[in-house]
């Protein structure tokens, strides 16, 4: 959650991909996270789409007008982020804060 706020605090665009809505609330850390830190929510099974589905990056990516090679996704599945890169998109597969926020600085600071 630190590492969310710090990402906000710094104006990172951030979005939230999330399989169901249900699931997210019930997470220990829920209460937490600052739903007003995203620009964007897309809740896959309302849209019959799971990751690693490539369709769901692709819907993300329209949905917002991203661009797949400006976007880094984080998770902790590692054929999610597989599924992400296959699309073009920077992947993360978030092991602990500190590995992401480093993977996450190198990232940013690319030009």
């Amino acid at each position: 959650m630190a590492l969310l706020e710090k990402l906000a605090a710094r104006g990172v665009p951030l979005y939230c991909l999330f399989e169901h809505i249900l699931r997210f609330f019930c997470l220990p850390e829920a209460n937490a996270i600052r739903l007003g830190a995203f620009r964007g929510i897309v809740i896959s099974g309302d849209l019959q789409i799971m990751k690693p589905e490539r369709e769901i990056f692709e819907f993300l990516l329209q949905r917002y007008g991203l661009v797949a090679a400006q976007t880094v996704f984080i998770d902790d599945n590692a054929p999610n982020v597989a599924a992400a890169r296959d699309v073009g998109i920077h992947g993360v597969w978030f092991k602990n804060a500190r590995q992401c926020e480093l993977e996450l600085e190198e990232l940013l600071a690319s030009p």
